[in-house]
């Protein structure tokens, strides 16, 4: 009767966690089946995937799945969080509109920014963050256009 019952309250949570995973698995977001060029760096299908994820993840709840921050959280952010759609940012080394490099964006979703709803997400590994970089480009064609500041960009004071 013992074994019975063990085995009775496991397959539930095992049902569950199998459920749970499907789920996960399923992101939304776009399949990605060939490399996409941001400037002199191609990026391959699978790491565009793991960004897809994380961004669904940590991301898409005030930038949106879209990347336009039209979300519910966002409308109760002052300030608003960044339209990745429109590929313009503040926290940056490179000069007027000129793309960041992705040390900045890295900068930026590693540490956050204080004063906003950006939070920090530093425990994400070095691949993650290099993942989710390279999927928020996708928001934008100008990341296809135009090539971001040099990786050694001038170092803010």
């Amino acid at each position: 009767m013992k074994r019975f019952r063990r085995l009775l309250f496991r397959a539930p949570t095992a049902s569950a966690l199998v459920a749970l995973g499907g789920v996960a698995a399923c992101s939304p977001g776009p399949a990605f089946t060939e490399p996409v060029t941001f400037g002199t760096r191609v990026v391959q299908p699978h790491t565009l995937e793991e960004g897809r994820d994380i961004y669904n993840r940590f991301c898409a709840n005030c930038h949106g799945l879209d990347g336009t921050a039209n979300t519910a959280a966002a409308r109760q952010m002052d300030p608003p969080p960044r339209d990745l759609t429109q590929a313009l940012f503040k926290h940056k080394t490179s000069p007027g509109n000129q793309l960041p490099t992705d040390a900045d964006l890295i900068r930026v979703i590693q540490h956050g920014v204080p004063g906003t709803g950006m939070a920090a997400w530093g425990h994400l590994a070095s691949t993650e963050l290099d993942a989710v970089t390279q999927y928020l480009k996708m928001f934008s064609p100008r990341w296809r256009a135009g090539s971001p500041a040099s990786e050694t960009g001038s170092k803010r004071p």
